[in-house]
């Protein structure tokens, strides 16, 4: 099954960081990459990976008819299911960025009240 959705209706200005915002909290988000022209007002597409094809027809829904802009809300995105899979790997001049999540927060120091500070205070 396919778990790939293509996005269609983005602005040529958007940034690579914007698009994968866009999908990358959604459950099962893998990868992402852009297709399209991104001059002379042509519009960008873009494809986005999950896990699975029930993540991707989740995501497809939440996103589709939404404008990728609040401030043009008459400019909405169309997402379907991709007729095949994106590959993990990318061909020559297609950027894939593959999600890796951030790393755990450093635990901080328990803290305790009832310790001296530094120079001997309390």
């Amino acid at each position: 099954e396919v778990s790939t959705i293509f996005v269609a209706g983005l602005p040529s200005d958007a940034t690579m960081r914007e698009l994968e915002n866009m999908v990358r909290f959604f459950p099962g988000y893998e990868a992402m990459k852009v297709a399209g022209s991104r001059g002379k007002g042509g519009g960008v597409a873009m494809f986005a990976k999950f896990d699975s094809a029930a993540s991707a027809m989740g995501v497809a829904m939440a996103l589709n008819s939404l404008p990728f802009d609040t401030a043009f809300p008459q400019e909405v995105m169309r997402v379907e299911m991709a007729r095949t899979d994106m590959k993990a790997s990318g061909a020559p001049g297609h950027a894939v960025q593959a999600y890796q999540p951030p790393p755990p927060p450093m635990s901080a120091r328990p803290l305790n009240f009832g310790a001296p500070m530094a120079g001997g205070q309390p």
